[in-house]
């Protein structure tokens, strides 16, 4: 098994190279033929660090939409991410500071600089202490029923749906385009 770090993965299950892929939903499309099962939801936050000036005691849309943001695409793309197709779909934007590929360099990153960054909370809680960095919970929602606002879903494909509980709602095959 390999951990999502390209949309090429998913041509390894396919292949037979692998035999399951793990990655955030949203990000990717499941080719024909594969079974995906949810594994977890881990509710967004937002990060910046402890002293950031242009933060608050709370974080407004208005301010999150202004700030100059930390971009994380594991897949290479420069386009816009999931989160960033959900804003424009409302007619908004933030501003792309910084993009990097993995989730794991954020915090630090943020905690020596103004980005702020939108992580999955356990990841921003985990290093929050040693960096110095302050968790902002949305007191706002971009749309209540997007994952992309609201948490980072995390899925395994895999080519046969055997290991997943029978009659499961979470588990369905990707269908032919």
């Amino acid at each position: 098994m390999y951990p999502q770090q390209r949309c090429t993965d998913w041509d390894r299950v396919v292949a037979g190279g692998a035999d399951a892929a793990i990655l955030p939903v949203g990000d990717t499309e499941m080719p024909p033929g594969l079974y995906r099962e949810s594994l977890f939801l881990d509710p967004l936050v937002c990060v910046v660090r402890a002293r950031h000036p242009g933060v608050g005691r709370t974080l407004t849309l208005g301010t999150y939409l202004e700030l100059s943001h930390l971009k994380i695409s594991p897949s290479g793309t420069s386009g816009p991410s999931t989160l960033d197709k959900v804003l424009l779909q409302l007619g908004l934007q933030r501003r792309i500071g910084l993009t990097v590929a993995f989730f794991n360099v954020a915090p630090l990153i943020v905690s020596e600089g103004d980005l702020v960054a939108t992580l999955p909370g356990t990841l921003a809680r985990l290093h929050a202490d040693a960096l110095g960095l302050r968790v902002l919970e949305h007191r706002w929602s971009c749309q209540q029923s997007s994952t992309a606002c609201s948490g980072m879903n995390a899925a395994i494909g895999c080519r046969s749906n055997a290991g997943f509980a029978r009659g499961s709602p979470e588990s369905r095959r990707s269908s032919a385009p």
